[in-house]
């Protein structure tokens, strides 16, 4: 595996575990601001340092979490003003919703709807966007 591969399992994997295990117990707002953080100051020193395509992507897929994390907060805020509870994760294999075939989610609201697919789509376009447009930035 190399450094762009790395970085792509870092951005996606770490934001999408963030996405899916948002209402778990370990799931705490204050140390995952801090986790995030230090990944996403690693991968600012890290931009620095190197200058080779692979490294300056794995470094930039460094702070898709962080930049997610806030995303997540502005969102559940938006949902709590709106429908007075935070959002329910309406994704396939969210522990939220009954995602069987024929299942029913009358608890699911199109606010609720919107932003899971919203997320979800702003998680891999950040992926992309580190990998094909950001990287000439810094080289």
């Amino acid at each position: 595996m190399n450094n762009a591969q790395l970085g792509i399992v870092i951005g996606l994997g770490i934001s999408t575990l963030l996405l899916y295990s948002r209402k778990s117990k370990w799931y705490n707002p204050k140390w995952l601001s801090i986790a995030t953080g230090i990944l996403f100051l690693v991968g600012l020193i890290g931009i620095q340092y190197f200058n080779d395509r692979e490294t300056i992507i794995l470094f930039l897929n460094c702070g898709i979490p962080l930049i997610y994390f806030v995303a997540d907060r502005i969102l559940k805020k938006l949902s709590l003003h709106q429908n007075s509870r935070d959002f329910i994760l309406w994704l396939r294999g969210s522990n939220e919703i009954d995602d069987r075939l024929d299942g029913e989610n009358p608890h699911v609201k199109p606010l609720d709807q919107l932003i899971s697919i919203g997320l979800l789509i702003f998680i891999i376009v950040l992926v992309m966007v580190s990998g094909t447009v950001l990287p000439g930035l810094f080289l």
